[in-house]
């Protein structure tokens, strides 16, 4: 709408309230047929709904800025929608109880995307038409008709209230928006007069859950699965009974307090208060000649029953875990919980183990879009990979609260789990040093139920996801592999391999004459604590050199000594693999070189 049309309108309503607000009802922001995906099902060839919007629901779906560059910002909207059932054309009137409401619309085929593609789906349909000045838009009505050629009308044009009629096909979907510029408190009617396709009928209502509440003992709230006529509700109540005892004195529908209204929501108070224990309501046909009827007039068909508890306060509690695992966990809880309480960024939560791990993100597991959750997914900052016993416990989040029932009541216990070691993967390098560079072959070996592996930081690698492969090692460098088991734990070993650069590649004999161990324990007991070569005979050492992961050389002799202490210019090296070559010199002048390596044990 242009800045001019919202002056007129602020003028409009200082003048006093509309003529035609007297049936009208003006619902609290948030309401759940403000977001595409929990749209009002069309069945028929008329809805008039007497309810005022007010915002845009959950999140704006709709812009003229936004990825589906519409003729208008979504202000105060509802969302509709419809499936085909036979062929031909579509053609609406959009009518306002007050005829002085500015309703702009848009119209998506959704019949290929998710309700949620909204957000970057361009509209088949678009009218942004402004009714000022007052008058040149006949009663305010928009739509679409058999004579307009548009397909959008941007936001402010004057005089163009219709797009061009749809010719639809079996099967599609569509979904209208509908927007009240002019934020009144009245309502509006959609008329499909004139079309001659027809729209699926859509499941009957069925009852759907009982909102959790603090006190099921004096009445309760059922959701159905579809928006039901206020008028079908019988106010006596007699659209229910319960069993196995309990009286039901009355029925009242959340936002039924105007004619033609509907609602999802049924509180239902019971003529005296329940004893604790297990109870069941039942649908039947009321005082008023039928069960609860959706927006088409279908029936919800009896028997229909939902079960529930009434109990003593108790405090929500973990009861388990369902399926522990290392980058995820649902939380299942003995009762259902405020969605709104728990923040996003997990920081609800708290876990405390032998590794570093958090969670970073926790999501309600809600059924049919409820605010109540009984279940709550948690994803970890980082696979564990620590084995050993885990404790999750609940603390004040950054949204200030613990996570906290339909009264008040917060979570407070801990449990713990164990992440098994089980699942193993060893890699390993031929030839493990090279004088010069080269080729390597790589290889990983995993324990059954194992998946991968993912040869990571994979320079110069032939192929990184398969088990025996090939590398080309230019310097000294570390592979890592990778696998997951079943619950995303994953379970990594390296391999590496020095290029000296710098040595003589001679041939090396496999089994050497002579005795090379393959660890030593420098603790000073006087046991093991050098690595060094036993039984040379008459053969001495003209090399011997001793290399770090890094490729730093840590050790260096010539001669028979006592071998290397597991120090580096006095400094303890730490508990690791290290690499060796080693030439042997015999006096008839031949000399054999040895690599491969060894582990310091402390």
């Amino acid at each position: 709408m242009k800045k001019w049309a919202i002056l007129l309108l602020c003028m409009l309503f200082a003048a006093g309230p509309f003529a035609n607000d007297l049936f009208a009802q003006a619902l609290p922001p948030m309401q759940p047929e403000q977001d595409a995906c929990n749209a009002i099902e069309l069945c028929g060839l008329t809805f008039m709904t007497p309810y005022s919007y007010s915002g845009y629901g959950q999140k704006m779906e709709y812009s003229q800025g936004g990825p589906n560059l519409g003729c208008f910002n979504e202000t105060n909207s509802v969302w509709l929608r419809f499936r085909v059932a036979t062929a031909g054309n579509i053609v609406f009137k959009i009518i306002p109880q007050d005829s002085t409401d500015d309703y702009d619309y848009s119209v998506f085929d959704i019949t290929q995307h998710y309700c949620n593609a909204v957000l970057n789906t361009s509209p088949v349909r678009c009218n942004g038409n402004t009714i000022f000045p007052i008058g040149t838009i006949p009663a305010g009505i928009v739509g679409l008709n058999m004579t307009s050629t548009l397909v959008n009308v941007p936001a402010g044009t004057i005089g163009n209230p219709f797009c061009q009629f749809i010719t639809a096909t079996p099967g599609q979907q569509f979904l209208i928006l509908v927007d009240n510029f002019s934020a009144s408190a009245a309502g509006f009617t959609i008329d499909f007069t004139g079309t001659t396709a027809t729209f699926v009928q859509g499941p009957k209502p069925v009852l759907a859950e009982i909102i959790p509440a603090c006190n099921k003992s004096e009445s309760i709230n059922i959701r159905t699965s579809k928006l039901v006529k206020c008028s079908s509700i019988a106010s006596d109540g007699s659209d229910f009974f319960l069993t196995p005892n309990g009286t039901i004195s009355s029925a009242t529908g959340l936002n039924c307090s105007t004619p033609n209204g509907y609602t999802d929501q049924i509180e239902l108070q019971f003529a005296s208060p329940l004893a604790l224990g297990n109870c069941v309501v039942n649908a039947k046909t009321g005082t008023d000649g039928n069960t609860l009827l959706d927006l088409c007039n279908n029936a919800l068909l009896a028997p229909d029953t939902l079960h529930f508890t009434v109990d003593s306060l108790i405090d929500p509690a973990i009861t388990r875990l369902d399926t522990p695992a290392c980058a995820r966990a649902r939380v299942i809880l003995n009762h259902s919980i405020r969605n709104s309480t728990v923040a996003y960024d997990g920081s609800d939560f708290k876990i405390n183990g032998p590794g570093p791990v958090s969670v970073i993100k926790a999501i309600p597991i809600a059924a049919n879009l409820s605010p109540y959750a009984d279940a709550i997914d948690l994803f970890f900052n980082k696979s564990i990979e620590v084995p050993g016993n885990y404790t999750l416990s609940v603390v004040t989040g950054s949204d200030g609260d613990k996570v906290l029932d339909i009264c008040g009541l917060s979570v407070v216990n801990t449990i713990s789990w164990d992440v098994s070691d089980q699942g193993y993967v060893v890699a390993s390098a031929v030839p493990a040093a090279l004088c010069k560079e080269g080729y390597v072959d790589l290889s990983a070996t995993v324990a059954e139920g194992c998946y991968g592996p993912v040869w990571l930081d994979s320079y110069m690698l032939g192929n990184d996801t398969i088990f025996n492969t090939q590398a080309y090692a230019n310097a000294t460098n570390i592979y890592k592999v990778q696998v997951y088991d079943s619950n995303s734990c994953y379970r990594r070993d390296t391999a590496m391999v020095v290029v000296f650069n710098d040595c003589v590649d001679t041939p090396i004999v496999k089994s050497p004459p002579f005795f090379i161990p393959s660890a030593f324990t420098p603790n000073g007991d006087g046991k093991n604590d050098f690595f060094h070569v036993s039984n040379l005979s008459a053969r001495r050492i003209s090399e011997f050199r001793v290399f770090n992961r890094w490729g730093q050389e840590v050790f260096r002799t010539s001669g028979k000594d006592k071998g290397w202490d597991g120090t580096c210019n006095g400094v303890a090296q730490p508990v690791d693999v290290y690499y060796y070559i080693i030439t042997v010199a015999s006096f008839d002048g031949h000399s054999d070189t040895f690599k491969g390596d060894v582990t310091l044990v402390r």
